[in-house]
Order: structure tokens, then C-alpha cells, then sequence
């Protein structure tokens, strides 16, 4: 085994060995007839959800920054999951778009998210040992990418929408609600929103990817001189071989909202907007139509409840 491998020895023995060569598709084709809401893991640094792995439970990360969904090299074993050799790099799923080895890949005959299934596929194995919190794999966007998603933390929810989601957040949200809308750049798998940084006269294009996998945000290395950044800590990435600054951002436009959040600066061009931040706001990335749609307004039973209680 090359020393360049992610995955322990052990664990690799631990899975069935067919010889053949695959990819891994960026669209696995789930199915969902309509809208299911699936509830939050109780630590929202991340959105994390109950998947169903071959009738295996498993704690998996919802990440829209990620174009492949991933499971981990400990949880296979567990499982009981056949693996085979994978043929190449994949994208490490993030706004850098840093590629990792990944050499073996796990067959899984029905991966579930509530309604959400999806049959025969093959998913990319990676240790995720560096991760303190546990997760047993992440759910990217080849899962993801064929609805709605609206998040509400403040109800620990994730809404499944297929179709137009209109109906749905007329349901959920109170009249007058306003949503602020913004169009994604490019491929609606990858949820990039354009935004124009201003210093006196000049102007700068850049792009944030809409990213609930990450915790923080992070903002590109080019612009991190026209923001008042203060270092607060350090941590590393994820992937865990870099070690990075955690910043405190105190202004940022982001729409008609001026929010304050915690950030890294990463060198590369496409920045990253983090659960931390976005968990503040109802938000719904649209893969579909290539919208994101961001609200501070709480969601109608929410508001029913808090009546309720007066």
C-alpha cells in the first residue's frame, strides 16, 4: 500500500475486494415524491443528520460544498460494505478545490434520508479520523443537488423539497416574511454566490461558496486586506494537514444584511460562507433554479409556539 493512502491497512481488509476499476458518479439519482423534513443533530456547528447505510445508521454531515458524498473508512467496516479500487482523484469537495486520493470506494445497495433514496451506488471512502466530531460520512451535493434544501437551525430542520418550493415555504413561513434572494454562478451543484468588495474607488469581483460543511467562513487571500479581520484562534483544515487562523470578520455585506462572523482566509479565489454565519438566517439553496434564498424571519410554527407560550 502507497504511504500516499487515506485509509488505515486495517480498515481496507475489513471490506469485501472485488478487482474491478469504477468512478464515482456526481449524481446518484435519488428519488423523493415530496417534501420531507428530517430533523438537525442537537450540535449545530454543522448540520447533521440520520442516514441509513444498507439498514446501518449513520450520523452524516449535510454538506453543500461537497460535489461527492463520502463515508467513512471506519463506518464501512462496521457496515459490512463491499469495497473496490476507485481510478483517480476526486475533488476534496471544497471551495479550493484541492483534489485527495481516494483508492477504494464502497458499494451501497439503498442509501436513505428519510423518503430520500437512492439505489446501487458507489460512494468514495476517505478516514475521517481527523474529524472530532464523529461523522460517519458526508452528504454532498450528487445526493442533495435535485431540490430545495431549507435550513432552519432555530427548529434543529432540514426541509427535502422537490419541485418548486414556493408552496412549501408559503406553508412553513408567516405572511409578509421576506426572503432575500441571490443567483448562483455556474454549475447549481456548486452554490457560489458573486459578491463586489469596495475599497475608495476599486472595485473586486469574488465568488463564496455556500458551504454548511464548513464552520467558519472563509474569505479569499486577494481580499483579505479590504476586510478588518481580528485573530481569535486557530485549527486545522479539513482534511487536517493544514493549520489555519480563525478571524473575527466584523462587517460583512451580505445582501441587504451586515453580518459578523468568524472566518479563515484561504488562498484561493473562491471564498466560503459557513454554517456558523449561515445558521443565523432561514436559508434555502435551490440547486435546481440556482437560487439561494436567505431570511431572518422565523418559520410560522415557530412563531405559533412562541404565541402559545405568552
Amino acid at each position: 500500500m502507497r504511504s500516499s493512502s487515506y485509509l488505515p491497512f486495517f480498515l481496507l481488509l475489513a471490506c469485501r475486494q472485488p478487482a474491478s476499476v469504477v468512478s464515482v458518479a456526481l449524481d446518484l439519482d435519488p428519488v423523493l415524491d415530496g417534501p420531507v423534513t428530517v430533523t438537525l443533530d442537537e450540535d449545530l456547528r454543522n448540520p447533521v443528520v440520520e442516514m441509513r447505510v444498507d439498514g446501518v445508521s449513520g450520523r452524516f454531515a449535510v454538506d453543500t460544498g461537497a460535489q461527492v458524498t463520502s463515508l467513512d473508512a471506519a463506518f464501512v467496516a462496521r457496515a459490512g460494505l463491499a469495497c473496490r479500487s476507485y481510478s483517480g482523484l476526486v475533488n476534496a469537495n471544497r471551495a479550493d478545490r484541492d483534489a485527495l486520493r481516494v483508492e477504494r470506494v464502497a458499494e451501497v445497495g439503498r442509501l436513505a434520508l428519510g423518503d430520500a433514496v437512492a439505489t446501487d451506488v458507489l460512494l468514495q471512502v476517505m478516514d475521517f479520523a481527523h474529524m472530532e466530531r464523529g461523522y460517519d460520512g458526508i452528504l454532498g451535493m450528487d445526493f442533495l443537488g435535485d431540490w430545495a434544501l431549507l435550513f432552519d437551525a432555530s427548529r434543529r430542520e432540514l426541509h427535502l423539497v422537490p419541485g418548486e418550493p414556493v408552496d412549501h415555504l408559503t406553508e412553513l413561513f408567516a405572511d409578509g416574511t421576506g426572503f432575500h434572494g441571490f443567483h448562483m454562478k455556474g454549475d447549481g451543484r456548486r452554490p457560489t454566490l458573486g459578491f463586489v468588495s469596495r475599497t475608495g474607488e476599486e472595485e473586486t469581483s469574488f465568488e463564496m461558496l455556500v458551504d454548511t460543511g464548513a464552520t467558519f467562513s472563509g474569505i479569499p487571500k486577494s481580499l483579505a486586506g479590504t476586510y478588518e479581520l481580528e485573530a481569535i484562534a486557530r485549527i486545522h483544515d479539513v482534511v487536517g494537514t493544514r493549520e489555519r487562523e480563525v478571524r473575527r470578520l466584523k462587517s460583512f455585506s451580505l445582501g441587504p444584511f451586515e453580518v459578523s462572523m468568524r472566518a479563515t482566509v484561504i488562498d484561493h479565489e473562491v471564498g466560503l460562507l459557513g454554517f456558523e454565519m449561515l445558521k443565523e438566517f432561514v436559508f434555502l439553496v435551490d440547486a435546481p433554479r440556482r437560487q439561494v434564498l436567505l431570511s431572518h424571519r422565523p418559520s410560522r410554527r415557530r412563531l405559533t409556539e412562541d404565541q402559545g407560550e405568552e
